[in-house]
């Protein structure tokens, strides 16, 4: 598996995204998917921490708290920094610092599109939030568990429309693996 210089992309991509969605009005309904391409499914957000130490490491979280994180820990990265510092999200629900150089990509699921995705979370029991808008603020119209097939219908930004057997709305991609 080639490694994915992830951190450069999902800054800037992260950024327009938050513009487009402030100043584009939403697709459609009934507009055409556009093709998903394979690089979707090659970008990851998850890593498993890798350090040269076999105890793991100490990590810092966001307040200001040290725990030690084991290597082989699934974590998810949510930006790296100029510094190659890494913000991740930790499978216990805290945030945390960590250099990007104890990180090692973790791609779930197919290299190529298939038709459909799969939520994955951290934890095995987790979920994702399915809101009415791609946007962060946007109401919660319900949940979709670990493991639950959807059939994307558009993609705006950093956000998939998706459907379920239960459920329609938008899911940040991050949570999104091809199935």
């Amino acid at each position: 598996m080639q490694s994915v210089p992830i951190h450069r992309l999902l800054c800037a991509s992260l950024m327009l995204a938050g513009l487009a969605i402030a100043t584009q009005k939403y697709p459609s309904l009934a507009e055409e998917l556009p093709p998903i391409s394979n690089r979707f499914c090659e970008v990851t957000r998850f890593y498993r921490v890798q350090s040269p130490s076999p105890a793991g490491l100490v990590i810092q979280l966001e307040d200001g708290d040290k725990r030690a994180i084991a290597n082989g820990t699934l974590v998810m990265v949510e930006v790296v920094g100029a510094r190659g510092i890494a913000t991740f999200a930790t499978p216990y629900g805290r945030t945390g610092v960590i250099h990007e150089k104890y990180l090692r990509p973790v791609r779930f699921g197919k290299a190529q599109f298939s038709g459909k995705l799969r939520v994955k979370t951290l934890n095995p029991d987790g979920f994702v939030n399915v809101r009415q808008a791609p946007i962060l603020s946007s109401k919660i119209l319900g949940t979709l568990a670990n493991g639950t097939l959807v059939t994307p219908q558009k993609i705006v930004g950093e956000w998939v429309y998706v459907k379920s057997s239960r459920i329609q709305g938008y899911v940040a991609n991050a949570f999104l693996i091809c199935d």
